[in-house]
């Protein structure tokens, strides 16, 4: 068995997934491919989240707020950012359900925002750490 990537909440597996395709059974692989090219709209609208700098620093402010929220002028002030690209980026993110508008003008990190950023950008950086590290080209 090679690499395997295993999520836990509280000590419970809720995902295991084998790393090398020759760990897959290759009917179920085929079923994995076959479901992302069926989602592929889906699974683009959530990747375009992190393809942009603007909305990888929206999200990285907001996570580093107390309660992971900040007012549209805290975005202007701290990131530079004019109100047309605060607010089209914002957008995109409420509509993947990154961040969420508790009230006008404030902007707030979903659970699901904080828990994608993690898994994206945080856990998937470290991840591919590890397999550069241990399977160098």
């Amino acid at each position: 068995m090679g690499l395997k990537l295993i999520i836990e909440d509280d000590g419970k597996v809720l995902l295991e997934i084998p790393l090398s395709p020759s760990d897959w059974k290759r009917r179920e692989l085929m079923r994995e491919v076959d479901q992302l090219r069926r989602e592929v709209k889906r699974n683009v609208k959530f990747y375009e989240a992190f393809t942009n700098a603007n909305r990888i620093r929206m999200l990285h402010r907001l996570l580093e707020h107390e309660r992971h929220t900040m007012k549209f002028k805290e975005f202007m002030t701290d990131l530079g950012l004019n109100p047309k690209i605060i607010r089209e980026n914002a957008v995109k993110l409420q509509k993947i359900g990154f961040v969420d508008s508790p009230s006008r003008g404030e902007y707030r990190l979903s659970k699901r925002g904080q828990l994608c950023f993690m898994m994206t950008l945080v856990a998937m950086r470290r991840t591919l750490q590890v397999i550069r590290e241990e399977y160098p080209e």
